[in-house]
């Protein structure tokens, strides 16, 4: 979110102002910024509704609420802030009843702004606020709460208040009976919550005594064998002796205890059905903490007692059959974990990854120790916002033992966006070789089960010191999955030998962490094939089985304050190479030997003065048999970094050496002549792109880039497999078709090169105008040759618009105050494709709608009433509405919704609303309604006598005019003659006159509409309400 604080009467840039935005739910700060010398500021939040309050040194603090979308900058535009008018003085005093004055208690004034202030020893206080309305409230020990308003306007201000004494403590008695015998409860806790808190215990008799000051309590019953009871109590000193309280006693019933038969100890949450053997409806009852659950009200008879299986437990066995006479009867049965998360329903789009609002949107499965929500802890701050979610139970040293199991958690949701993003933190005292522990990731098809993408972090390395990832930024490219339901779980703890704690932490990331702590800026692998994930930062050096190099690789590495790391290791599985910087620039390298090259995952370790070993996966080595070069037709040199991508088709597999073959078959080694090539075209309208994390591929990257031998090869699974590959500056290509098993070594490939390329000499460029839901439209600008067909592609910034691929685009509101371009791909066959850009333009917020009902207020307008804001009417469909009610025509301190309760303060004022619309992506507007006078409770009689005063007071009024038009004429007239006879003093002189008898006939004005609004509306109460 972005925008401008800026002068609202000189429009002049206000720099130094603080920005703050608040979770609107919860009141807490989720970023804040301090502008530029333009007035800018930037907040970076995650999706909800925020207040946002800006504040500047001599203007007055205002705050606005926004609605901030995923994925969607917002341009907040320009806030103009109020010059404050010069501070008015108060002082005060508190005392008690008997006039003395009270010491050393908090004066807390609200308004446009908020003070707090202590009383002196004298009881007493001053201090300086801006001209308002403000509540005051003041809380002492051993005083009633206070709370009143005042209207602080006048240059000196005088608050003085009164605290009543809390009572003195009277000994109350009183007891509690069983609700069925009317015998005493012994051991019943009776907790009162009013003036003071307190908690006292019946004694043999079910009696209690205890000492309160009198008051109005909530009282609270509890007792062993007894529902818990609550009532309300008002207590005085005449009636000391407090009426029996009634407990009904628990009803016996089947107490049913679940076993987790998969981990131990007790299956809490779990669901138990109890079904009457006459075919009664079942009774179903979730086990509490203790794994017990009970079932109360039941008649004699047989019942049979069963596990209801859901996404976290399932029940083996058969069902228990119990005949209950009375009493309680006890019946144990085991429970089994499910691993697995199903959720119940799906949410349109990825919700709170932020965890900002609890768990909403999650589904929580098994946890072996708990998925809680935390802001700052005793190890880390949340990555954006004040909520993390914590996978596991972060401990404080490596003593502590932690118990098998995993804790999970997932949502299904229908994609809508084409990324989405999130960030994750691990922490351990764990080490390779010894327990076994994971923190997995897992995108799914929550319909079939498959794995559409995945990700797992292990060990990191050798010893028992605190261990942390450090914030780490996952990206999800779901572009392949828009409008699909996906499933993403999240999984973190468990070790083998119950020894090392491992945690997790979760947040969103609206702004991605660094892709890696330590990134690799250089690799050298004579044969390998090193591909870089853009999103993860992670390298993949591929290189094949049979001729394998040394790896040696680069990596940057810095500490805090210019402090320079005390160790740095590269490790394969584990097993580490010191790396250093020789050239003292702060990269890092380290070599693995050719001897000690094996398939693996790369990780690299450092540590800094005084600060807990980061540890980071950085990639990996994967060996694999060559499955064939790509080289040129003409030259038959090697084509390096060609992208090859696998496909594989579903339902047909290899030929065998005998024939005759199905039609859904694939040639094979088996089938084929020794020596001959491979012939058989392959089917590609049946043929699906094999996903990288297919676990019927290694290594799990798709499409593979060519090294600088043009290998390129994959270890699949049995079937039929085709690969398309394309390269700048050649015609693409599609293999034959061919089976596995037996292997694939010389699928060779030959690119022709291109005959040509298309070239752009001028530009594409876009019309139409740039606003929210208005259309553009691209014209594709002028090439080298005809014949062309073109495709589109519409940015927002450098990225992408989803579904944004036609000569028309209609601007979204996530496009205001964005660069907005079409790259336009001009295809010819025989030539290379060419590729040109418009120039950009710039989103713009829509037209503000316009009025067309004024807003109203609904109500009688009486001190106490509530009054009701009517938003009116105006020329667009969905807007929303911020209110704000005025005390002649100034704003009242937190009056912002539609409800408004007059005050005693607004009596005699003329009350009136402001509704200001809002819509994502268009400009504001704002409407105010016709003002009521505010009425005495005793409305007819006020209202008369208001009506009479205000009739004169009118009167007057309108003498005053007609008497300040009369000189205003006078004074023309003499001017215009004194001109006419040049006489140029005189005239001078009545030129000064008459402009001071304008200014006055312009406050005469003021005053007549002034006070002839106030008696229309006044003449409106008396017909009301007498």
């Amino acid at each position: 979110m972005s925008g401008l604080v800026l002068d609202s009467t000189t429009s002049a840039p206000i720099a130094g102002a603080t920005v703050i935005a608040r979770v609107s739910s919860e009141d807490v700060v989720a970023d804040s910024d301090v502008t530029d010398g333009t007035g800018a500021y930037t907040l970076t939040l995650v999706p909800g509704s925020y207040d946002v309050t800006f504040t500047a040194n001599g203007y007055r603090t205002t705050t606005y609420a926004f609605e901030v979308e995923e994925d969607t900058p917002l341009d907040a535009g320009a806030v103009g802030l109020e010059a404050r008018t010069p501070p008015v003085n108060v002082t005060g005093s508190v005392r008690d009843e008997a006039g003395d004055p009270v010491a050393g208690v908090e004066v807390v004034l609200v308004g446009p702004e908020r003070r707090t202030l202590t009383t002196e020893a004298d009881g007493t206080f001053t201090t300086s606020v801006e001209p308002a309305f403000y509540n005051v409230l003041v809380n002492a020990d051993g005083f009633f709460g206070y709370d009143n308003f005042f209207d602080l306007v006048d240059a000196d201000n005088q608050v003085d208040i009164t605290l009543t004494r809390i009572p003195d403590p009277v000994t109350f008695s009183g007891s509690v009976l069983d609700a069925v015998t009317t015998a005493g409860v012994a051991d019943a806790v009776v907790r009162f919550y009013g003036p003071i808190s307190s908690a006292v215990t019946t004694g043999p008799g079910g009696t209690f005594t205890t000492d309160l000051p009198p008051g109005y309590y909530e009282v609270v019953i509890s007792a062993a064998g007894y529902d818990e009871f609550t009532t309300e109590l008002d207590l005085t000193e005449q009636e000391t002796e407090i009426p029996a309280f009634e407990l009904q006693p628990t009803v016996p019933g089947i107490k049913v205890t679940v076993s987790n038969s998969t981990l131990g100890g007790y299956a809490v949450n779990a669901k138990v059905s109890l079904q009457p053997a006459n075919g009664g409806s079942p009774a179903v009852v979730t086990t509490n903490q203790k794994g017990v659950a009970l079932f109360t009200d039941l008649a004699p008879g047989a019942y049979t007692v069963a596990g209801v299986a859901d996404d976290v437990f399932s029940f083996a066995g058969e069902p228990v059959t119990v005949d209950y006479v009375d009493g309680v009867a006890s019946v144990e049965i085991n429970a089994q974990v499910d691993l697995r998360c199903n959720p119940p329903s799906a949410a349109t789009g990825l919700t709170n990854m932020g965890f900002e609002s609890g768990f909403d949107g999650w589904h929580l499965g098994y946890r072996t120790e708990s998925v809680n929500v935390t802001g700052t802890d005793a190890f880390t701050s949340p990555w954006e916002g004040n909520k993390m979610a914590v996978l596991g139970v972060p401990r404080d040293g490596d003593g502590e033992r932690q118990p098998i199991g995993p804790n999970i958690m997932c949502q299904d949701f229908v994609v809508d966006e084409a990324k989405e993003s999130f960030a994750f933190n691990i922490f351990t005292y764990d080490y390779t070789g010894f327990d076994s522990f994971n923190f997995d990731v897992i995108v799914s098809d929550p319909a079939t089960g498959e794995t559409l993408a995945a990700y797992e972090q292990g060990a990191f390395g050798s010893g028992t010191e605190l261990k942390t990832s450090g914030w780490r930024g996952v990206e999800l490219d779901l572009a392949d999955h828009l409008g699909d339901t996906v499933r993403l779980t999240f999984r973190a703890g468990g070790t083998s030998d119950d020894l090392y704690a491992f945690w997790t932490y979760l947040d969103s990331a609206g702004e991605l962490p660094p892709t890696i702590e330590t990134p690799v800026s250089a690799v050298d692998a004579e044969t390998g094939s090193v591909t870089t994930d853009p999103v993860t930062g992670q390298v993949m050096v591929s290189m094949p089985s049979g001729a394998p190099s040394p790896v040696t690789i680069s990596l940057a590495v810095s500490c805090a304050d210019e402090q320079v790391p005390t160790a740095v290791n590269l490790l394969l599985n584990g097993i580490g190479h010191p790396a250093s910087d020789d050239d003292g620039n702060g990269t890092y390298s380290a070599t693995i030997p050719v001897e000690q090259v094996s398939d693996g995952t790369l990780s690299a370790e450092y540590t800094c003065p005084g600060e807990t070993t980061v540890s980071t996966v950085i990639g990996q080595i994967v060996l694999y048999d060559p499955s064939g070069t790509i080289t040129d037709k003409e030259t038959g040199e090697p084509v390096v970094g060609a992208e090859v991508r696998l496909y594989k088709v579903p339902g047909w597999s290899a030929q065998d050496a005998d024939g005759p073959h199905p039609v859904n078959s694939c040639q094979s080694n088996l089938s084929k002549e020794p020596g001959t090539a491979w012939n058989q075209p392959a089917p590609t309208d049946l043929g699906e792109l094999v996903k990288p994390a297919s676990p019927e591929i290694s290594p799990n990257v798709n499409p593979f880039v060519t090294n600088n031998a043009g290998y390129y090869g994959w270890d699949v699974a049995a079937g039929c497999w085709y690969v398309q590959v394309t390269a700048d500056g050649y015609e693409p290509l599609t293999s034959p078709v061919v089976g596995v098993p037996p292997e694939v070594t010389d699928l060779d490939l030959e690119l022709t090169p291109k005959a040509g390329s298309v070239e752009n000499t001028a530009p594409p460029a876009v019309s139409g105008a740039p606003k929210v839901d208005q259309e553009l439209t691209a014209a594709p600008g002028e090439w080298n040759t005809d014949g062309l067909t073109f495709t589109y592609q519409w940015f927002r910034g450098t990225e992408p618009i989803t579904d944004a691929d036609q000569a028309r685009y209609t601007v979204a509101p996530a496009d205001v105050a964005e660069a907005i371009t079409v790259r336009v791909t001009a295809k010819k066959d025989g030539y290379a494709d060419g590729v040109a850009t418009s120039a950009a333009v710039t989103g713009q917020l829509a037209d503000a709608p316009t009025n067309t009902k004024a807003p109203a207020i609904s109500g009688i307008a009486k001190a106490g009433a509530e009054l009701t804001a009517v938003t009116g009417g105006w020329s667009l469909d969905g807007l929303t509405y911020d209110v704000q009610w005025h005390r002649d025509g100034n704003p009242i301190a937190g009056a912002t919704t539609a409800k408004y309760k007059v005050a005693k303060a607004d009596v005699g004022k003329k009350l009136t609303i402001t509704v200001a619309t809002k819509r994502n992506g268009y400009a504001t507007a704002t409407a105010t309604s016709a003002p009521v006078i505010a009425l005495e409770s005793d409305s007819c009689t006020w209202s008369k006598a208001l009506l009479t005063k205000l009739s004169k007071d009118t009167t007057a009024a309108k003498k005053g005019l007609d008497a300040a038009n009369k000189k205003v004429k006078k004074l023309a007239k003499q001017l215009k003659k004194a001109k006419k006879a040049a006489k140029a003093s005189k005239a001078k002189a009545l030129g000064k006159k008459l402009k001071k008898a304008k200014r006055s006939l312009k406050k005469a004005k003021k005053t007549y509409t002034d006070t002839a609004t106030k008696k229309r509306a006044a003449a409106s109460g008396v017909s009301r309400n007498c």
